[in-house]
């Protein structure tokens, strides 16, 4: 849902940033950021919330325990998909080269510490959930062009 969103903005961004108009850009951006961090706050909250619950009526009675894993898994989603829609900034500016790189080395750490949680930690599933959330790559991307 956040990126398809975001894809729909990127056009809009793209053709103000070219007609030189920021004001637009900066005030479009900012109400793209702030609803897509409220309209995914609102599924991630109940989510949360509701989490075993959703489990074992979805996938089974058998599930229902891995409602923390759930939480782990999204609770993160609205501050990292709310920065989506900033996307298009950088690529009307054509700055990508540098999030490109940092989104590479950020995978790699990503995988690195998935296995260090799993394998020295044992965490199993949480390890790789705990590496996701430590790691996400639109926080990344967004932070170095700050």
């Amino acid at each position: 849902m956040g990126g398809t969103v975001s894809n729909v903005l990127y056009p809009t961004i793209v053709a103000k940033y070219a007609e030189n108009d920021f004001e637009s850009v900066h005030r479009l951006s900012l109400q793209a950021v702030r609803l897509m961090g409220f309209a995914v706050s609102l599924p991630v909250g109940l989510l949360c919330g509701l989490g075993s619950s959703f489990l074992q009526l979805w996938l089974g009675p058998s599930f229902g325990n891995l409602g923390l894993l759930l939480i782990l898994m999204i609770w993160h989603l609205p501050i990292n998909l709310a920065v989506l829609p900033l996307f298009g900034i950088q690529m009307a500016m054509n700055k990508v080269k540098i999030p490109g790189i940092v989104t590479l080395f950020m995978g790699i750490g990503n995988l690195v510490l998935a296995i260090v949680f799993t394998s020295i930690f044992k965490w199993g599933l949480y390890g790789i959930a705990a590496a996701s959330a430590m790691l996400n790559n639109e926080k990344c991307d967004f932070y170095t062009n700050i």
